[in-house]
């Protein structure tokens, strides 16, 4: 039953309607302003992997690992001081960032979760459900040249609606434009934040 679930939940949020609200909390972080600063090539490498429910832990499929690489790329790039971004091994860059996406879904958190969930499941998400989601995000910098390297993490709650009532939201909380954001924000976070503390990485 359980992987019946899982397997409605990845059509339905494929094929349906639905909206993504992101909290976290991000440190403060000032990048002071250089115009003489040297911009750097980052190479990123990125895994990716959640749990749900009870389930055993599983890394994600090629495709949804490299779309969210894909986002990160982006974000990354658009950091004032970053050059760019390349996942080669064989590439010239300056700086190695690793990153770790390890998430938590709740499909419900109670009895009355999984009553609604049931509801929605039978009304084809005419009344909508509701997904939760846990992230860590590690990033791990290195710079082998000054031998310098630091390890920070974000933590990111996501909540999901799923169903028809939420197409006039679509435009402003849609699952991809709210993902995309955090990941920017989380990213550009973590940047500033290894900048000060480790100068020498960059």
């Amino acid at each position: 039953m359980k992987q019946l679930n899982l397997v409605y939940l990845s059509v339905l949020l494929v094929l349906s309607h639905c909206i993504s609200f992101a909290k976290y909390n991000l440190p403060e972080t000032k990048l002071t302003e250089n115009a003489n600063a040297e911009k750097k090539i980052i190479l990123l490498t990125y895994s990716q992997a959640a749990t749900v429910g009870d389930r055993e832990r599983k890394v994600a499929d090629e495709s949804d690992r490299k779309q969210s690489e894909d986002r990160f790329v982006r974000a990354l790039q658009s950091h004032p001081r970053v050059l760019s971004v390349v996942t080669d091994p064989q590439s010239k860059y300056d700086l190695k960032l690793d990153i770790q996406l390890e998430s938590q879904v709740s499909l419900y958190s109670s009895t009355l979760g999984m009553i609604l969930t049931g509801i929605s499941y039978l009304t084809l998400t005419s009344l909508p459900m509701d997904v939760e989601q846990d992230s860590t995000i590690t990033f791990q910098f290195a710079n082998e040249k000054s031998k310098s390297q630091t390890i920070l993490v974000r933590q990111v709650h996501f909540r999901t609606w799923i169903g028809i009532l939420t197409i006039p939201l679509m435009p402003f909380y849609g699952l991809n434009g709210t993902t995309e954001k955090t990941f920017l924000n989380v990213s550009h976070s973590a940047l500033n934040e290894a900048i000060e503390k480790q100068p020498k990485l960059f």
